[in-house]
């Protein structure tokens, strides 16, 4: 869990993504510098991932940590799991549009569950951005919000997503939209229809996440933030 400055605000969640959007390019750097030495600190693990973003970023700018999708995991695994047996509009992140892996891994995963898919125009090498790339969010809410339904426009569906991000921009349109984590774990899904979490709950759903996990292996969590 490379968690370099869990402080809200920090430039430094998304593997570095929100400084190089925002240009700022120095701390960039810092930031990539720093990841690379934790990572060398922890003895240069395997870097895995379920963030398409992070996946793409550190391919281009930390190359060293050969790191892997999640989702390529878990295809290769045999996990198993239940379908809705609804069609679903799988919208792929903007960030996977040149990462042809990725997404056969995830629709190999889904057709092993047997969940249908409903047709989606712009999909695969031409899916579209749900509004909060490139700091969309923060610089043009209200374009965020037209791009956001402008995707969801596009089936009568229910939406199946596979980025964090874009479940929470999707869902904030009120449509009905699932992360394919909610398929591949029943027992601790969340309905469809559940609000976007926001910024404030995920920073905090992340940290009990880390201490758990952190507690389970024996690992000491460090300073904690102010």
């Amino acid at each position: 869990l490379l968690e370099i400055d869990p402080r809200p605000g920090s430039w430094r969640d998304g593997g570095a993504a929100p400084a190089h959007w925002a240009g700022r390019q120095e701390e960039f750097a810092a930031i990539l510098s720093a990841m690379e030495k934790m990572w060398s600190g922890m003895g240069r693990p395997m870097v895995v991932t379920a963030c398409s973003t992070c996946l793409k970023m550190f391919r281009e700018h930390l190359p060293a940590f050969g790191a892997v999708s999640v989702w390529t995991l878990l295809s290769e695994s045999g996990v198993q799991a239940v379908s809705t047996g609804q069609p679903l509009a799988l919208s792929d992140p903007c960030t996977s549009r040149h990462d042809a892996q990725t997404r056969d891994a995830v629709r190999s995963l889904l057709a092993r569950l047997g969940q249908p898919l409903a047709d989606l125009p712009m999909s695969g090498e031409l899916t579209e951005c749900c509004g909060f790339g490139g700091l969309m969010d923060n610089a043009n809410p209200a374009l965020a919000r037209k791009v956001a339904q402008a995707r969801v426009a596009q089936s009568e569906a229910d939406f199946l997503t596979y980025c964090a991000m874009c479940r929470e921009q999707l869902a904030r349109t009120g449509k009905p939209v699932l992360h394919i984590l909610d398929l591949l774990f029943p027992e601790t899904a969340r309905p469809a229809q559940e609000p976007p979490a926001g910024i404030s709950a995920r920073r905090v759903n992340r940290r009990r996440l880390k201490d758990e996990l952190l507690a389970r292996h024996g690992l000491d969590r460090g300073p904690r933030e102010p």
